[in-house]
């Protein structure tokens, strides 16, 4: 008797786990989120595209970009200057033998103007440099008439005062200061005789030229310079004074750049942002699988009966009662339902039970003797 009584508490203790056990498994089924075949379908779907758009993503993403960029290897700069001193005649006026710039001088005394033209080249870079060049100072006549505001040139004549070569030093620059005594009565008398032999007047303008190239020559590439720099000096007979108009310091700058193929890694938020759509889609994927579930028989029945409120939600008539008399008449889906609504111009009736949703799933159109029904049974 006392062996019975043991297997029979033996059994029911197995029984009860057996219910434990199959009320957790139930449990958990019941967390999950109830997916459809449709709905599932679509999220592995969407997880596909994410996984492969993020493959092709990274794939562009790791390439290294490779492109050309140009360097500066060598810089350089080309300035030129002057300065200058008016030395006067003996005089009992002034204490000096000259007159520094920026005054007013008096054409009588005005022995003549000591002119220094200054040019400097100046480089550095990367790489070096072969630096040279030519140079010619000119003094320069130029008669121009002039007839309503309108100046044309009758004649230009130039005055060789020097030329040469420009070298550079052992640093690869370049430095010139050429010095020069210009008499404004000996151009003032080539004006005089040039004007009689034109057999008329006009307007002049006098200036010191100094113009050349610099010839720079870095690897294979080379590049020529052109500079020019003139200092106005007056000519005008009539006047008793005068001023020279000294122009500001040209300069000019240029560089040699060299040309290389520069291999760029990817930047790492971009990497970052192409494999985001990979686990994105991977997690979609392990959700669609793992945490969602197809719906019961009584949850499929709720499904459908919410998407048929949903789509023909706006051609249904709620009723709190219906009452079916006369022939019935079984219809087999909404849309032939719809059709015999729109042919017999009667609504289509529904009723709604507490959960909001179609009772027993019944949607009816009411003719005079028939009664048109589509039953989707829970």
């Amino acid at each position: 008797m006392e062996k019975n009584t043991s297997e029979k508490n033996t059994s029911e203790k197995n029984t009860s786990e057996k219910k434990i056990s199959e009320k957790k498994t139930v449990s958990s089924a019941n967390k999950k989120m109830v997916f459809d075949k449709r709905r599932k379908l679509i999220s592995l779907l969407c997880s596909a595209l994410l996984i492969v758009g993020g493959i092709v993503a990274t794939f562009f993403a790791m390439k290294k970009d490779v492109k050309n960029e140009d360097s500066t290897v060598y810089s350089y700069d080309i300035t030129a200057d002057s300065s200058y001193k008016v030395y006067l005649k003996e005089n009992g006026i002034y204490d000096s033998e000259w007159l520094d710039e920026g005054g007013m001088y008096p054409k009588k005394l005005t022995d003549h103007i000591e002119l220094l033209l200054k040019l400097n080249f100046s480089g550095q870079g990367q790489v070096s440099a072969v630096v040279g060049g030519n140079y010619s100072v000119n003094a320069v006549l130029e008669g121009v008439y002039v007839k309503d505001n309108d100046k044309k040139a009758v004649y230009t004549k130039t005055y060789p005062l020097k030329d040469g070569e420009l070298v550079s030093d052992e640093s690869g620059n370049i430095s010139l200061e050429e010095n020069f005594n210009i008499s404004p009565d000996e151009y003032s008398g080539y004006v005089t005789a040039i004007e009689e032999e034109l057999g008329g007047n006009t307007e002049k303008n006098f200036y010191i030229s100094l113009a050349g190239q610099i010839t720079v020559v870095v690897a294979d590439e080379e590049k020529v310079k052109d500079f020019s720099y003139n200092v106005s000096i007056p000519l005008d007979l009539a006047n008793s004074f005068y001023s020279i108009d000294k122009p500001a310091e040209f300069k000019e700058s240029d560089s040699v750049t060299q040309t290389k193929i520069v291999v760029v890694d990817p930047k790492p938020y971009v990497l970052i942002l192409a494999i985001l759509p990979i686990l994105v889609g991977i997690l979609l994927a392990l959700f669609a699988v793992f945490a969602t579930r197809l719906p019961s028989e009584d949850e499929r029945w709720i499904l459908t009966m919410k998407r048929l409120l949903k789509k023909y939600g706006s051609r249904l008539v709620y009723v709190e009662e219906m009452e079916e008399r006369g022939a019935v008449c079984k219809v087999k889906d909404m849309n032939s339902l719809i059709s015999i609504s729109e042919e017999l111009h009667q609504p289509i009736l529904c009723k709604l039970n507490k959960e909001e949703l179609p009772d027993d799933g019944r949607f009816v159109v009411q003719d005079t003797n028939t009664i048109y029904i589509l039953h989707i049974k829970r």
